[in-house]
């Protein structure tokens, strides 16, 4: 008889693999992570080192010259000889005057021929169209007509001047005659035609008003046919040296007091000079006076007022760089500038 065998089954526990633990968390994590990623706001970093700080400061300076103007001698019809601008040596003709009439007529008829420009003009002519048309901004259209203006007041004073030349014999009578008169710069200098009100305007008599331009009135003179004796003929600046004044807060004026030299920008054409000034207080306001001496003031006979970017420096100041987790790049925060 066979053994009845007694099988019993044993019930085991769960069994759980390890690997697929491991890889539930760690997908629970990403996923968590991943959330938090897309709901937060960004993170930033902040680096914050020691340096300099530079400041900039857009101001409204006021041109001042050493201006003489110059006064015609005679009545009578007027015909000039050098462009607006130009500058000019000491016996070098200027303007003439014709008490008849009948050679400035001549002159002006034989100006009124383009043939006799010479290359170098049409050179220079070309250059002038060229920089008008690179800086041109639509936004100031009216500078086209002053700028026409201009280069037609520049071309007749040349042609003028090749005519006086041609007239030779017919100027030499009129002046034994005591009916033609030209005249020469006593000084060298820089000819310009208009006057502004502002040629005895100092650094000791000025006034806040004159920074004003909406009073800004300009009396021009090369578009006369006819002067009186006595009255303006044209305006010289006899110096290099010049001053700017620039008005400037109390606040400013404290952080400029220990210093000796600033760094300016001209906004008109992006020049920079670094160059000394003093402080001076008038009326209870306070203003920077900048003392330049360099030919720049060739380059801005015809503006009073002109637009100036102060650049200061503060040294051992804090410099804060922002870096963007997202694009790892520094980014400088200058927050005056």
């Amino acid at each position: 008889m066979a053994r009845k065998q007694n099988v019993v089954r044993m019930h085991h526990g769960l069994n759980l693999n390890i690997g697929i633990v491991i890889f539930v968390i760690i997908i629970i994590y990403v996923i968590f992570n991943l959330i938090s990623y897309l709901t937060s706001s960004p993170v930033a970093e902040y680096e914050v080192g020691q340096g300099t700080i530079a400041t900039n400061h857009v101001y409204h300076g006021l041109i001042l010259r050493d201006e003489t103007v110059v006064y015609a001698g005679q009545s009578g019809y007027i015909n000039y000889y050098l462009k607006n601008g130009a500058k000019a040596s000491v016996n070098d003709v200027v303007y003439s005057i014709d008490t008849s009439g009948e050679l400035s007529r001549q002159i002006s008829d034989v100006a009124s021929n383009g043939d006799t420009l010479d290359t170098e003009t049409l050179n220079e002519v070309s250059s002038e169209l060229d920089v008008f048309r690179n800086s041109y901004d639509s936004n100031t259209f009216s500078s086209v007509y002053t700028f026409k203006n201009e280069l037609n007041a520049q071309l007749t004073q040349t042609l003028s001047m090749n005519a006086l030349s041609s007239l030779n014999e017919d100027v030499k009578a009129a002046v034994e005659n005591n009916t033609f008169y030209k005249k020469k710069s006593e000084k060298p200098g820089i000819i310009v035609y208009y006057t502004d009100g502002y040629e005895s305007v100092t650094t000791d008599n000025f006034t806040s008003g004159q920074f004003n331009m909406a009073d800004y009135k300009r009396n021009s003179l090369d578009d006369q046919e006819q002067v009186t004796a006595n009255t303006p003929a044209y305006k010289r600046i006899d110096s290099e040296k010049w001053n700017i004044l620039l008005p400037v807060s109390e606040d400013m004026a404290k952080q400029l007091k220990d210093n000796e030299y600033i760094k300016i920008r001209f906004c008109k054409d992006d020049f920079t000079l670094t160059v000394p000034y003093s402080l001076t207080k008038k009326d209870g306001s306070y203003y920077v006076n900048l003392s330049l001496k360099t030919a720049m003031n060739l380059s801005y006979p015809k503006k009073p007022v002109l637009k100036f970017r102060i650049r200061q420096l503060q040294k051992n100041s804090f410099i804060r760089f922002q870096k963007s987790i997202l694009h790892r790049e520094a980014i400088p925060l200058f927050p005056d500038l």
